[in-house]
């Protein structure tokens, strides 16, 4: 089943959340929104040592002004999910409740977790 277009993803602070689809190819699908600050990519590889890994990417494209030179430049973030699996031996439910498990972990207590996540700790 595809993803939706135009696709929404809900962005804290940000009313810019609408992203069309501007790209596909055989495996893969590119959503972006007009002005092209955010970009979700969506895509599958077929390994040849029967593994699937399908990846999920979310790609924020801002600028910010240089207090040194006064120059405005252009910088990006990427955030991304990766679920790397055999091609046969492991079911769809339990990869997705795998991921799920992640996801709901990473969000536990007002995303404690994923704030260890993104300050370093181990």
């Amino acid at each position: 089943m595809a993803f939706s277009d135009p696709l929404t993803i809900d962005i804290v602070g940000d009313d810019n959340n609408v992203l069309n689809k501007v790209k596909v190819g055989e495996s893969s699908s590119v959503f972006q929104t007009d002005d092209g600050g955010y970009t979700f990519e969506v895509a599958h590889q077929y390994g040849s040592k029967n593994r699937i890994r399908s990846v999920s990417k979310l790609k924020v494209t801002s600028a910010y002004e240089d207090i040194y030179s006064g120059l405005t430049r252009p910088i990006d973030m990427t955030t991304s999910l990766v679920i790397d699996r055999p091609a046969i031996g492991v079911s769809i439910s339990d990869v997705s409740n795998n991921a799920k498990a992640l996801l709901a972990y990473l969000s536990l207590s007002s995303y404690a977790a994923l704030s260890k996540q993104i300050t370093g700790q181990i």
